[in-house]
């Protein structure tokens, strides 16, 4: 066997082990699902996991980059279209933002197939091992908002950024619930809207987005009505 057949017989094992670790981690959860498992899932010993992964920890993380890292590539490519059409200075905040949230909606393409079900098991993963999600959030996300919400600075200077984090804190989580709760969306509304049509519901989360990222900022002290307690 040549060099280049056993480079693609290794490159094949590790897929299938990727592969078996995402499925059995999402159904599983990371504490219930043991290697042996996972090995006899992808048809390899416990020697290829230790060889292309280090540990079980490893092999977690490295699924966890495969889940994350097709969505930053397609969002700082959609970011990079948007600064090729409109140049310097600020951009389009709907433009922005689209480019923030479309690859979660985006399950037609391939690297986002079966999305909500890769999203349930990053959120599960983040209540059952939160130490290791903030170390991903850390390494792998934070860097990226940080990069459109300083573009969302310069569409919005009369926001405190700040504020922005607020604000597309509180986006990010409208449209992750809006991708895991979906269904629920055809019974509220007695069927009128379809839960599936997700460029409609990036249509719509993003002109709901927009609306609030555009909102004054209001003082803390002005909120309350004078004399206010908290109960």
């Amino acid at each position: 066997m040549g060099n280049t057949d056993l480079k693609e017989k290794g490159t094949d094992s590790r897929r299938r082990i990727l592969e078996a670790a995402g499925s059995l981690f999402s159904e599983g959860g990371y504490e219930r699902t043991s290697l042996r498992a996972i090995t006899r899932a992808a048809n390899v010993n416990v020697a290829a996991v230790n060889y292309y992964f280090g540990s079980k920890e490893g092999l977690i993380l490295a699924v966890i980059r495969e889940r994350l890292e097709p969505m930053t590539r397609e969002r700082f490519h959609l970011l990079d279209e948007v600064r090729r059409e409109h140049g310097d200075g600020p951009l389009p905040l709907e433009r922005i933002v689209e480019a923030f949230l479309r690859p979660l909606f985006h399950m037609k393409h391939p690297a986002y197939r079966g999305g909500a079900p890769r999203l349930r098991f990053l959120g599960r993963l983040y209540s059952e091992m939160p130490k290791l999600m903030d170390e991903v959030f850390n390494t792998h996300f934070r860097p990226t908002l940080e990069i459109f919400v300083t573009a969302m600075a310069e569409s919005l200077p009369e926001i405190p950024e700040g504020e922005l984090y607020w604000r597309t804190h509180f986006i990010l989580s409208m449209a992750l619930g809006s991708i895991r709760n979906r269904r629920r969306l055809a019974m509220i509304s007695g069927g009128r809207c379809d839960p599936e049509d997700g460029d409609g519901a990036l249509r719509r989360i993003v002109e709901f987005a927009c609306a609030g990222l555009r909102a004054p900022v209001v003082e803390a002290a002005a909120a309350e009505p004078e004399g206010a307690s908290v109960r």
